[in-house]
């Protein structure tokens, strides 16, 4: 008995047509309102419904709360949902749980970060989600971390080499990507900046999500080098456009507009990294391939 001024919501787990019929014949003879037939699950929680929905995104009933005119209260992605008394309900995500705590005003969007897990590739992998439980990013973190004062979330990914590996980034407030996953570890933002740390060293990183170099040498009337988390990248002189990656052991200016350039590609520290040398020209194509142990000139030609 849900009271004479709320309305009625129905499902046919099996769709069968005839039951369908006879529900709507029975609805209409009665002058019962029809409002939807979307939902596996209700159950009345004071207030509120505790409602599941068959997602076609998880592929699988997954749960949310919503109130007598279908807002959502609590995002549809639980597996498991129990209301406690009081505005309190327990949230189950596979093997983890989280008790909160909802009053007349208050929203899910009053717990930040808005996060779901999903088992996927044998991780929890985590996302990102609005107040109506849509999603704004995938299933693809292994950690988030929210910064409430900058509106930020620290984000992490593993590594196809080690399952256990993360990889940090930095996403704005609506999961726009400001920095890929690419640090060992991103510390708290403080003023505006943090610390990121690579296996070849450690650096700055703005709010925006960019390094901030700690040293600037020019090469040539081009180009100039810039130096963060051990490692150096180009950086055009007219605009100030970061043109590569941080990701050359070193850089230099053989003559105008020719750099040779020294290049490892191992991730973490090991007694057989090697560092290769190779030559780019002025738009930063391989002239050389970079496979060679040194590179020195001879002539303008040799």
């Amino acid at each position: 008995n849900l009271g004479d001024n709320m309305k009625v919501k129905l499902f046919d787990e099996n769709h069968e047509k005839d039951l369908e019929l006879a529900i709507n014949d029975f609805l209409c003879d009665n002058n019962i309102e029809v409002i939807d037939i979307k939902y596996q699950y209700l159950k009345v929680a004071d207030n509120l419904f505790i409602a599941s929905i068959n997602s076609d995104i998880y592929k699988k009933n997954v749960y949310g709360v919503i109130d007598d005119t279908e807002n959502v209260i609590i995002p549809f992605f639980y597996t498991k949902i129990e209301y406690i008394g009081s505005g309190n309900f327990n949230l189950s995500v596979q093997s983890k749980s989280v008790r909160i705590r909802v009053g007349v005003e208050a929203t899910y969007s009053d717990i930040k970060p808005l996060c779901k897990n999903l088992l996927k590739r044998k991780l929890i992998a985590w996302g990102i989600v609005d107040e109506q439980g849509n999603e704004i990013t995938p299933c693809i973190y292994s950690d988030i971390k929210y910064d409430e004062d900058l509106d930020l979330f620290r984000v992490s990914t593993s590594t196809e080499k080690e399952a256990d590996y993360k990889k940090w980034g930095v996403l704005d407030g609506n999961g726009k990507e400001l920095c890929s996953p690419k640090f060992n570890k991103i510390s708290t933002f403080r003023d505006g900046q943090a610390t990121v740390s690579a296996f070849h060293g450690s650096g700055i990183i703005s709010k925006e999500g960019r390094l901030i170099p700690s040293k600037v040498v020019k090469l040539d009337s081009t180009y100039s080098a810039v130096y963060s988390i051990g490692r150096w990248a180009f950086l055009r002189n007219g605009d100030g456009a970061l043109v590569t990656d941080y990701m050359y052991k070193s850089i230099y200016c053989m003559s105008e507009g020719y750099y040779i350039v020294e290049f490892d590609d191992f991730e973490h520290y090991s007694w057989d990294n090697k560092t290769h040398s190779g030559l780019l020209d002025k738009d930063l194509n391989t002239i050389i391939p970079i496979e060679y142990n040194s590179i020195s000139k001879l002539t303008d030609n040799l």
